[in-house]
């Protein structure tokens, strides 16, 4: 995300707002802390579920988590509830 000609978040609003993402009640980012910064920049209530994770083994413990529940967003906001109560570090 930081490389030369990489994409801006003036740039990244517009994709969000032709794709219609920026008018949806829960957006969730998925993928590294780059991304998802980006993502939050343009929506700042954006749900990072994978946030306070270290490392990919926990990504993936995570996200199977939410693959087998029947409410995936009720988890998502826990997690995040989680994180923000405790930040990494």
């Amino acid at each position: 995300m930081d490389a030369p000609g990489h994409i801006g978040v003036e740039q990244l609003r517009a994709q969000g707002a032709g794709l219609g993402v920026l008018v949806v009640h829960d957006l969730i980012a998925l993928g590294g802390r780059a991304y998802v910064d980006a993502v939050a920049a343009v929506r700042p209530d954006t749900l990072r579920p994978l946030d306070g994770c270290r490392g990919i083994g926990e990504h993936r413990s995570r996200l199977t988590h939410l693959a087998r529940v029947d409410d995936p967003l009720r988890l998502v906001r826990d997690f995040v509830t989680r994180s923000v109560a405790s930040p990494p570090g």
